[in-house]
């Protein structure tokens, strides 16, 4: 068993505990260095030698990561140095960074502290078009807002030189809030130097010297062969500040790559959690009751520090172990990468933030969805109440150690990445994180992936510059999306999804909105019945739904005075079904919501606002007008007459109306019967026209979901922009139709 961390249990001590665990910085006043291989954090956040007074039990080694910097010119100062590789920015493993090393002229410069400090980069070195490596002094401020500031003065290094005379350390990243957006943003490499070799190169460059050099991190991490070996230290705590955001986005974010260099044999990956021991004897107490499982063995601090209150120790130690037995499942299956896919969709499911972070039923769930044998993962966590050792417990435990004859050192900051066994330094992020294990691998076993600058240099993730800059849509064309690309700068700015580029009249790009329910309302079954309307959404998706009959398609009495809240009386009703007019809507991109189920409109034969009233209009004032027609206005219609001797003929729009034919002039009978067997005509055309449409109608309703499956529909009819039901030419009413060439009666229903 490897040597295991033990802890007090009273409330100050559990506080200090949680924050010396996993390393975060602090900001506490620096003390004076000792070689005693264990570390503390500076007041710039460095991993400093020296023991912790408050936890004397937890001192942890620290193993310093190297880099080389190699200086060409001037004579004086050439040769290869050490630098510490900073635990945050991008660490350019298996890379290399050439460029001038400046210094600022301005005393005043020289420290980097400050919002928006000014640093100077001398316009020699602009002009000269090289990479500038920027020597900023230790002190005053954080390693990370000096790095910052280097960066925004345009740096494509920074290397901070120690203030005082001792062994290497490496910068670390406090975890507050502050630090945390410098961290979030900082893409360029960083590193310490000693002050014995800093102050050389200062010196010169203060002479007025140009001093050339090249960072080189080609040794940092070993390739012993085709595969490479990585770990990840983490934890289920979703609630531990900037660190818990960033290794949660680092995991979302990398789980594409992940998943694929496992499924390609590239790597074996494993996931770890570190655990510790309560120490009170006998271990009951409250303490340890609330932040252990089995009776005091597997412990974790109270996330929230009050173990009346909230989530537990406990709880963390439970989801992680349950985590651990995710991956032995999926492991043992052959499929070890389903692992990124439960922990991802665990993270965004069962959260403290939401109340299902201790739930079992929300981890199982995710477990099920993925395909994880839920089963198999509670055999392998066993009893977390019994009296007794778990098996995958007590190895994080042993694994918290170095194996015997490694330069590794104890695993204490959270989250850590090993690869090929040697501590990773750098930002936790997609971009760093694939240069690294790239850089791990034998020159003759390199993966394609590593090739892909787009993913190398990971530009378009949340607050980088590609996703900066398409943001911000300075162009004003909408194109707001970033796309990544395998040549500088490495991105590109592109439309949304849900939207395409259009070249307007003037020439010029501009992204627009797609229309979806178009397509969908012709080719869809679901999205194409007489009732079906649709939405678009954003990112090009889109929903069809079923609108509900309304009151207007309800029975109606002669005694009803409203329908659907229109007017209505004796029959005849002012309610309109507005469906037409909603998908109409949907095929133009609308949204239907937006366009009222009922709409109020008088009926013809009558006039008024369609709400509260309708008033019967005469229509014998406007219609059967010819000299020999005789005109009767009734109640929402009207009945015209032709006098003895003349035959009625309805002529269509644009008359719209009734003329008499006499049928005693010469040829008179044969104009009238020509007149009526035009009238028969036309009456039979439009009523098989109007069979035609029904039968297409019944057609698409009945059918259309079988016949989408097997053959494209004809297109829909043209919509008439009158969407009332009441725009058919007036007919004749087929209960007292007479066809007798004397008279005609016209109905409108």
């Amino acid at each position: 068993m490897g040597r295991r961390p033990r802890w007090t249990t009273t409330l100050a001590l559990a506080v200090v505990l949680a924050l010396a665990v996993v390393e975060r910085a602090r900001g506490d006043d620096d003390v004076d260095a000792r070689d005693d291989g264990t570390h503390r954090h500076g007041d710039d956040g460095t991993h400093r030698h020296g023991n912790h007074p408050s936890t004397p039990t937890l001192g942890a080694s620290f193993k310093v990561e190297i880099a080389h910097l190699s200086i060409t010119t001037p004579a004086s100062v050439v040769g290869k140095y050490d630098i510490a590789i900073a635990n945050f920015g991008r660490t350019l493993y298996g890379a290399s960074l050439s460029g001038a090393l400046t210094y600022p002229h301005d005393a005043r410069q020289r420290l980097g502290c400050g919002a928006g400090a000014t640093i100077d980069i001398p316009e020699s070195v602009k002009a000269a078009r090289m990479a500038v490596i920027l020597l900023l002094d230790r002190g005053s401020c954080a390693f990370t807002e000096k790095v910052m500031n280097g960066q925004k003065a345009g740096a494509d290094a920074v290397i901070i030189v120690d203030d005082r005379d001792e062994p290497l350390l490496t910068p670390d990243a406090a975890n507050d809030e502050g630090t945390g957006s410098y961290v979030d943003n900082i893409t360029i490499p960083a590193a310490l130097a000693r002050k014995v070799d800093g102050s050389k190169f200062e010196a010169e460059i203060a002479r007025n010297e140009r001093v050339m050099g090249t960072m080189d991190w080609h040794d940092v991490l070993p390739h012993p062969d085709e595969r490479v070996e990585w770990e990840l230290w983490a934890e289920t705590n979703d609630e531990c500040g900037h660190t818990c955001q960033q290794q949660n986005a680092f995991m979302r974010d990398f789980k594409p790559i992940a998943k694929s260099l496992e499924q390609g044999g590239y790597t074996q990956f494993t996931p770890h959690y570190i655990t510790w021991q309560c120490i009170d004897n006998p271990p009951t107490t409250e303490a340890c009751k609330a932040q252990c499982i089995n009776v005091g063995r597997y412990c974790a601090p109270d996330p929230d520090a009050d173990i009346h209150a909230g989530y537990s120790g406990a709880d963390i130690v439970i989801d992680n172990l349950r985590a651990l037995c995710a991956f032995d499942v999926a492991n043992k299956s052959n499929a070890p990468w389903m692992w990124w896919d439960y922990v991802s969709d665990f993270s965004d499911e069962c959260t403290m933030g939401n109340g299902k972070f201790a739930m079992r039923s929300c981890a199982e769930k995710v477990a099920k969805n993925i395909g994880i044998d839920v089963d198999a993962i509670n055999a392998c966590m066993g009893d977390t109440n019994g009296d007794h050792t778990n098996p995958m417990l007590e190895a994080q435990i042993a694994a918290q150690s170095p194996p015997a004859g490694s330069s590794r050192r104890d695993i204490r900051l959270l989250p850590t990445i090993l690869i090929n066994g040697e501590r990773y330094s750098g930002k936790i992020a997609r971009g760093e994180v694939l240069t690294a294990l790239c850089a791990g691998f034998d020159q003759a076993s390199v993966p394609a992936m590593c090739s892909d600058a787009g993913l190398m240099h990971a530009e378009c993730v949340r607050g980088q510059q590609g996703d900066v800059t398409c943001a911000a849509d300075k162009e004003g064309d909408g194109k707001t999306a970033c796309k990544e690309t395998g040549s500088f700068p490495y991105y590109e700015c592109a439309c949304p999804e849900g939207s395409q580029s259009v070249v307007g009249h003037d020439g010029t790009e501009k992204c627009e909105s797609v229309n979806m329910c178009a397509q969908a309302m012709h080719d869809m079954a679901n999205c194409s019945c007489d009732r079906c309307v649709c939405t678009n959404l954003q990112h090009g998706k889109f929903q069809c739904k079923t609108e509900a009959a309304t009151a207007c398609d309800e029975p109606l009495s002669r005694a009803a005075t409203s329908q659907g809240g229109c007017w209505a009386k004796d029959g005849f009703s002012a309610c309109v079904d507005n469906i037409d007019a909603k998908r109409k809507a949907s095929r133009e991109g609308g949204n239907p919501d937006e366009v009222p189920s009922v709409v109020c409109k008088c009926p013809k034969g009558f006039e008024g606002d369609g709400t509260t009233s309708c008033v019967e209009i005469d229509e014998c004032k406007t219609k059967c007008k010819d000299s020999n027609a005789k005109c009767v206005n009734t109640y929402g219609s009207y009945n015209c007459t032709c006098s003895a001797g003349y035959a009625a003929t309805y002529q269509p729009e644009p008359v719209d109306d009734w003329i008499c034919l006499s049928t005693h002039r010469s040829g008179g009978a044969s104009l009238v019967f020509t007149s009526v067997l035009m009238s028969i005509l036309g009456v039979a055309s439009a009523s098989y026209a109007f069979y035609q449409y029904r039968a297409r109608s019944y057609m698409d309703r009945e059918i259309r979901q079988i016949m989408a499956q097997y053959m494209p529909l004809d297109q829909h009819p043209p919509d008439d922009d009158d969407d009332s039901p009441y725009d058919q030419p007036p007919q004749r009413d087929s209960a007292k139709q007479n066809i007798l060439p004397t008279s005609m009666e016209l109905s409108d229903f």
